[in-house]
């Protein structure tokens, strides 16, 4: 009998549970389905609206429990009507939205979690049902939140709170009369606002302000006259602020500013000429920003920028050719790596990882073989892993777990076994829980959880003491061989994407080498776990 030999030399965290995703309430009695529209965190509980199939659209709130998951304030208690009409700011202390209480039409509310502490912060338009909409997220700039409100004397315009009625008010008429400036957009640039804005001398254009009415002016009129420059998608990088907008000469491209008139500069012409390169979906990776521009040549693909024209270029041609990959509209940062979704030709929509070069942008996984696509979204990061949904062609829509590796990457659980599809949605973090939107087949859409235990450490095998051949398969069959590992006894595991087992056996005696053929495996990905005494190692397998 062989003696162990072996030596650790490799170790990782995992999880010490299985992370099974479990019901926190059913909202709606019964079969029917709750229907959420936000879920946000909100200090360590989950506010959120849901229609509960009685009292409309309101604003409730959870602590993880079915007795703590209750209605804050039946905003609008006529019988079905909605009273909740969208969130526009929160943090730990205080959640603004747009609330109806069947008086004063849509206004602006805010709440602390509880019923009394749920009010209206001003009848802006004053009047029964008139309403002012506050249609624009809100931002917090010092102890002032700047907003987007309407009243019949000034339209659309720029508003500014406290949280006080005393002290919300009109904060500039941009477009002066009842015409409307529409300002949007709206994203804090160090103690400035910057955001766009209509009048009607010089079209849809850039804006700041301070919070005041003085410190309130266009910044640049970048299509010169009443056209619109149209600035859009600002994000921060490295003091500055990118963007895409337009002129006469160059279409939509890139441009960057640093608060000022002079600053504000086109930083490439992308698509040369009039052609547009339209970039957007753009995310911060470390000190460069990671978007999607399109070119004549390459179509919509993966484009990075340090903040200067010989800096701007094309990370990789995904899709080769004219074709677009459209990556980036989901992502998310893990161990220095942007995970995204691309689309290609050949597999459709799935996950897909950057490290910014062309060689380190590759495909993560093929979850749903073929040229169908999983469709990653809800991509969310918790304790050092990636959570997201996907359907991988078999089991529908699920919430998926993944270290960054293929041999890592796992389906949580298949909520719904009945209906092949849970929809998953809305992933949303509050402190160690991820919440979600689920449907298990019996109680229809309704709020679920994933608990997300403390760290532990396991021991995990040298990956050189095991040979994986032929991987590719073509005929369900492939051979371990064991070069360095030497153990008594050992359990090799092979799971589907999915999680499923589809081949399991304990050996007493391991051999130097052993064959292993799959039962009616479905050409796919298959994950193969040898565990010993001393730990694991886990190889990925593809079988065509």
């Amino acid at each position: 009998m062989k003696k162990i030999l072996l030596s650790i030399s490799v170790f990782m965290l995992f999880r010490m549970d299985a992370q099974t995703p479990v019901i926190v309430k059913n909202i709606t009695a019964g079969a029917a389905s709750s229907s959420f529209q936000e879920l946000k965190p909100f200090s360590n509980h989950l506010i959120f609206s849901v229609n509960d199939g009685v009292n409309g659209y309101e604003l409730w709130i959870s602590d993880g429990t079915t007795l703590g998951t209750k209605m804050v304030l039946d905003v609008n208690p006529a019988v079905g009507v909605n009273g909740f009409g969208g969130f526009r700011y929160g943090d730990n202390n205080v959640a603004f939205f747009i609330g109806n209480d069947g008086v004063t039409g849509n206004e602006l509310w805010k709440s602390d979690g509880t019923a009394a502490g749920t009010v209206l912060v001003k009848d802006i338009n004053s009047g029964l049902n008139s309403g002012s909409g506050a249609y624009e997220s809100m931002v917090k700039l010092g102890s002032q939140y700047i907003f987007t409100a309407n009243e019949p004397l000034t339209g659309d315009e720029l508003y500014v709170t406290d949280g006080t009625a005393a002290n919300t008010s009109i904060l500039k008429n941009i477009n002066p009369g009842s015409n409307s400036s529409y300002p949007n957009e709206l994203l804090v640039f160090g103690n400035q606002v910057i955001f766009r804005a209509s009048t009607d001398l010089t079209g849809r254009e850039l804006w700041i302000t301070d919070g005041t009415t003085v410190g309130t002016f266009e910044l640049k009129d970048i299509y010169t006259g009443t056209s619109n420059g149209g600035p859009t998608y600002f994000t921060v990088l490295n003091g500055e602020v990118f963007f895409q907008a337009a002129t006469n000469a160059e279409g939509y491209e890139l441009w960057k500013t640093d608060g000022t008139s002079v600053g504000t500069i086109l930083l490439k012409d992308i698509d040369t000429g009039l052609n547009n390169s339209t970039p957007s979906n753009f995310t911060n990776f470390g000190n460069k920003l990671l978007f999607q521009a399109r070119t004549a040549s390459n179509g919509n693909e993966l484009w990075i920028t340090d903040g200067s024209t010989s800096g701007t270029t094309i990370v990789k041609d995904i899709e080769p050719g004219t074709g677009s990959s459209s990556p980036l509209s989901q992502k998310a940062l893990l161990n220095n790596k942007i995970y995204f979704s691309a689309s290609t030709s050949t597999t459709g929509s799935e996950l897909w990882e950057t490290d910014g070069t062309t060689l380190g942008t590759k495909l993560m996984l093929d979850i749903n073989t073929g040229v169908n696509g999983s469709y990653p979204s809800n991509l969310i990061v918790a304790n050092g892993f990636l959570y997201f949904t996907a359907d991988d062609g078999t089991n529908g829509t699920e919430v998926f777990k993944t270290d960054g590796t293929a041999a890592g990457t796992i389906m949580l659980a298949q909520i719904s076994p009945s209906t092949g599809s849970s929809y998953a949605n809305l992933l949303t973090l509050v402190g160690n829980t991820i919440y979600l939107t689920a449907n298990d087949g019996t109680v229809g859409t309704e709020l679920w959880k994933i608990e997300l235990p403390a760290t532990g450490i396991i021991n995990e095998l040298p990956e050189l003491g095991i040979r994986l051949y032929p991987n590719p398969t073509k005929s369900n069959a492939f051979k371990l061989q064991f070069d360095a590992l030497q153990a008594e006894r050992a359990t090799i595991t092979v799971t589907s994407i999915s999680g499923q087992i589809v081949y399991e056996e304990k050996l007493d005696n391991l051999p130097f080498l052993k064959q292993i053929t799959l039962p009616k495996a479905a050409p796919g990905c298959y994950f193969v776990k040898v565990a010993t005494d001393n730990g694991s190692v886990t190889k990925r397998l593809i079988v065509e």
